[in-house]
């Protein structure tokens, strides 16, 4: 699910890229994102987003949102969760959700990795990466990745996987550009 800022698109670019492996071969619990755009350049998105439990999984297993967004917790299981967070992230809670249910919404104003647990059902688990501006995207099974209207500058994009060391790279992108690719390799 790629963000979107508010930046115009003759003054924009689209990053599109791919990660490689010859040791990794699914690859759709990765995001790809820009690290710090000036606040100037784009406006944060407003939709509240949907976070569901079924199956005694959380889906989508990692959920990025830019900063200041708000999720409701759906569980649509036929059985009670008490989703919690892990300690030391940006954002803590503990509540239960009865079967077929929603809770929230709740605010995600700090950046940083929210990992999400249930005391009950100890397979289920997700994370929630809250970013600074709205300029990432998940990455699909083959580790292709495409970030939406991001401003011409210099940048760092980075890569993020709850099991896997993050890499990082410059990204210039000129006046003229329309697009732009970038390939991170494992």
């Amino acid at each position: 699910m790629p963000g979107l800022g508010a930046v115009p698109e003759c003054l924009s670019a689209t990053v599109e890229g791919r990660i490689v492996s010859n040791r990794i071969d699914q690859f759709e619990n990765f995001v790809v994102y820009i690290k710090y755009v000036d606040n100037k350049l784009f406006s944060l998105p407003k939709e509240t987003v949907l976070n569901v439990q079924k199956n005694n999984q959380v889906i989508p297993q990692v959920l990025p949102i830019a900063r200041e967004r708000e999720v409701i917790f759906s569980n649509e299981d036929p059985h009670f969760h008490n989703l919690h967070t892990a300690t030391g992230g940006p954002i803590s809670f503990n509540f239960g959700i009865p079967a077929n249910t929603k809770y929230g919404p709740i605010k995600f104003s700090e950046g940083g990795e929210v990992m999400l647990l249930c005391d009950i059902h100890q397979e289920l688990r997700g994370f929630i990466l809250v970013l600074q501006n709205p300029f990432f995207s998940s990455v699909d099974k083959k580790g292709n990745f495409t970030i939406k209207k991001v401003p011409k500058g210099e940048f760092e994009i980075e890569t993020w996987h709850n099991e896997f060391i993050s890499k990082k790279q410059r990204l210039i992108i000129k006046d003229n550009e329309k697009r732009k690719l970038v390939q991170f390799t494992y």
